[in-house]
């Protein structure tokens, strides 16, 4: 057999032994440098966890981002910026949102407003650096709205069904054993329930019964080819429907790959092909390669018997999905394969009890995460009635980073597969993986494409602009300040008077302070021009980029609705009591981060210190009055640290700009708001100014600008009020509770707590990632009591 004769697929595997060590080194040295070139630039991962997924008006959608670094597979530090945006089922943008991305993890949500329809919507989330690959990979789930009064359309029923068949190794080969995998779908790409399968050969003999199938529509059978005769598959539905399929021609020549994954520790690969094609290859050379993301394993063997079988410690090999691919020694493909490794998989499990004393109206949960180890988690938890009909998410955080990435087509319910894992669910992978029939990346733009860098890392705010009021013989720089205690910063100009700063936390709506400052430090109002990147524009919706795209429009509401999902405003409908929401008081001192300590100036303080001085001495702070040989006072603030070498001025700033005093003579104390110091009282005082207070004396000597491109800032979680927590409706539409962020301590516990709702049981659905990409996704019933 001529080896340009075989069938070019499109992957395949790698394995043992070769005639000459120069030439097996030199052409895997090829295609590993090939290989590394490809996979080299890092693709990024995301998975939004989102509270559930059909909403009613006036309900939000709560989400917490994770984005993971496909190479390294740990939380993604290169992008601090994520779109997150809403689309209509025509994929026409509805809502954007810009979010702040830390170690791999961020939160945010949508309100579901008049302006929605009932319907079916889209929310995607994607980097800006995703963009340069083919296959984005933005994160896609479908949502459904329905107004307070539904009108709900039950699903299409329709007669029309796709049978495909799929061989093992992307063809049939006459005169050798093939394995076959099948998956029959309706119109709409949901799989159908099978009663029975049998394959029928040309005489009209049934010579396999029983194929093994599952709920997906997924089955695969073994059979010998007997030459170029013909076979069809015989399917009955649960329906009644009788379908029948001819399976493709077969090959006249070719080798097939079967790989074995039933053994926890061991791969076996079985080689097969047939006479004719033994006869013109025997004594050549081939490789089997597995790869997945930078890993590529390769070996070689030499083709000198009908029918080969390796073995390969799975520990060697990378884990989860592999891409198995066979060459010949011109890097042809020969024959491909996908299987899911499943060496040292970790899917950790979690108890969650109640812990402490449970309230009448709230409980406090404690989740365990059983491991070992410790792993610093940062987990979400949506909370919803025991009976919640509203969530129906299309992947788990575990299909979205462990299987998502490396298919080339939709797949129905991928996150089925890690939900209870065990021995029949890694069968039933693989067998997912078999009906795919092809891996993402095709060897052919491996070998041939580069690497083109059209779109950067996103890492936060850029601002740009032009002081044109500047005097650059004296003012040469410009005073910035975002509003948090510690967010000020001085920018030189250029001799053009312009100035950037890139790497900002800013976000939209809130306010910049900018002012001119000179050489002596005194501030002057800017005439500038200033502007924000990135730009947020809108962006349509390319269904075809994703897996949740709408070949399904079936709508997962399968009841109609018979009461209203209504929602209140401020107050709790109870049965006949109203109790209007208590507003707690507010901390008067906080910590924003572990070295800035924040303290409100509250009314009590005003009424006992009186004068800034004072409340300053309160605080433990040298503070006095100094007056200079002109006349002129201003207040100091002494550091009195002895290794700082003795007394000293501590700096201080008003509104995020430096001062030196004067300005904060003579003025009370309840002209500031709050008043920020470092841990150890040296470093920095910040003083923020009440806006009830008025000093009509005080020049103006700084601008606010509105930050019109920017960060979402996160909401705090909106408690929904429902008009009632005991109805049918609430039971499958509503939700109990969301928690955005929660941390793992040292004994791997996350403690959380939320008002019952008037629910007996609640099912909660935990999704997170740690530190060290280790990924968690579980969902508990919970017994409140």
């Amino acid at each position: 057999m001529n080896k340009t004769n075989l069938p070019l697929l499109l992957f395949v595997s790698v394995i043992l032994l070769a005639p000459s060590v120069f030439a097996q080194n030199s052409l895997r040295q090829h295609l590993a440098t090939k290989y590394e070139a490809f996979f080299e630039p890092d693709r990024e991962n995301i998975h939004l966890h989102l509270n559930k997924t059909i909403f009613s008006q006036e309900e939000h959608i709560w989400f917490s981002a994770y984005v993971f670094d496909q190479n390294s597979q740990t939380p993604s530090l290169q992008t601090t910026n994520l779109y997150v945006c809403l689309y209509d089922k025509e994929g026409n943008e509805v809502k954007r949102n810009l979010l702040y991305i830390e170690g791999g993890v961020g939160h945010g949500d949508f309100k579901i407003d008049s302006s929605f329809t009932s319907g079916i919507y889209y929310i995607r989330a994607y980097t800006n650096w995703m963009k340069n690959f083919k296959h984005k990979d933005s994160f896609i789930q479908k949502i459904e709205v329905f107004p307070q009064t539904p009108e709900i359309a039950l699903p299409d029923i329709t007669d029309q069904f796709d049978v495909q068949l799929l061989p093992e190794s992307g063809y049939i080969l006459e005169n050798t054993k093939s394995i076959v995998g099948f998956k029959v779908m309706d119109v709409k790409g949901a799989g159908q329930k099978i009663v029975s399968a049998s394959l029928i050969n040309s005489d009209g003999l049934s010579i396999l019964e029983n194929i093994h199938n599952n709920h997906l529509g997924f089955g695969k059978f073994a059979y010998f080819q007997k030459g170029q005769r013909q076979y069809k598959l015989r399917i009955s539905l649960e329906n009644g429907k009788i379908l029948e399929s001819v399976l493709p021609r077969p090959q006249s020549e070719g080798i097939l790959i079967t790989s074995n994954n039933l053994d926890p520790k061991r791969l076996l690969l079985s080689v097969s092909t047939n006479e004719r094609t033994l006869n013109s290859n025997k004594g050549e050379l081939f490789f089997v390669a597995f790869h997945q993301n930078m890993n590529l394993v390769v070996k070689e063997f030499v083709l000198n018997e009908k029918d080969l079988v390796f073995s390969f410690d799975k520990a060697k090999l990378p884990f989860g999905v592999n891409i198995l691919t066979l060459f010949d020694d011109k890097f042809n493909v020969i024959a491909s394969s996908l299987f899911f490794n499943e060496f040292a998989i970790d899917i950790p499990e979690v108890t969650i009890a109640i812990k402490g004393e449970t309230a009448r109206d709230s409980v406090n949960l404690a989740a365990v995460i059983n491991r070992r180890d410790t792993t610093n988690f940062t987990l979400s938890a949506s909370i919803l009635p025991e009976g919640t009909k509203a969530n129906h998410p299309s992947n788990s955080i575990y299909s979205s980073f462990w299987l998502i990435p490396y298919l080339r087509n939709s797949i129905e319910d991928p996150s089925y597969y890690f939900n209870g894992y065990n021995r029949l669910k890694l069968y039933e992978l693989d067998l997912m993986l078999l009906v795919q029939g092809w891996g993402r990346y095709d060897w052919k733009t491996i070998f041939k494409d580069t690497f083109e860098e059209n779109f950067e890392y996103e890492r936060g705010i850029t601002i740009k602009g032009k002081v044109l009021n500047a005097d650059l013989s004296k003012e040469n720089s410009l005073w910035v300040n975002d509003g948090s205690p510690t967010g000020f910063y001085s920018l030189d100009l250029t001799k053009n008077k312009e100035f950037t700063k890139s790497g900002l936390v800013l976000y939209k709506n809130d306010s910049l302070t900018l002012a001119l400052i000179d050489r002596d430090g005194r501030l002057k109002v800017p005439d500038l021009e200033l502007s924000y990147m990135p730009h947020l524009e809108s962006e349509d919706l390319d269904f075809f980029e994703s897996s949740d795209y709408s070949s399904n429009l079936k709508s997962k509401l399968t009841e109609t609705v018979d009461a209203p999902l209504k929602l209140m405003g401020n107050t709790v409908q109870l049965d006949e009591v109203t109790v209007v929401e208590r507003r707690l008081p507010r901390r008067s001192r906080f910590s924003v981060d572990a070295l800035t300590t924040v303290k409100l100036v509250t009314n009590e303080d005003i009424k006992k210190y009186g004068s800034l001085v004072g409340y300053l001495r309160k605080l433990g702070f040298l503070a006095i009055i100094e007056t200079d040989a002109f006349g002129f006072t201003k207040l100091a603030v002494k550091a009195s640290g002895r290794k700082l070498g003795g007394l000293r001025n501590i700096p201080l700033s008003l509104n995020g700009f430096p001062t030196d005093g004067s300005d904060l003579v003579g003025k009370p104390l309840s002209a500031f708001q709050s008043i920020a110091y470092d841990d150890i009282k040296q470093g920095y005082i910040a003083f923020t100014s009440s806006g009830a207070y008025v000093d009509l004396n005080a020049p103006k000597r700084y601008i606010k600008r509105l930050i019109t491109d920017g960060f979402t800032k996160p909401q705090k979680y909106y408690e929904p009020k429902y008009a009632y927590y005991d109805s049918t409706v609430f039971e499958h539409y509503g939700a109990v509770n969301w928690q955005a962020v929660l941390l793992s301590d040292s004994k791997n516990e996350v403690i959380f707590s939320f008002p019952k709702q008037k629910q007996q049981k609640v099912k909660v659905f935990i999704e997170g990632m740690g530190a060290d990409g280790k990924l968690l996704s579980t969902v508990k019933t919970v017994q409140l009591k």
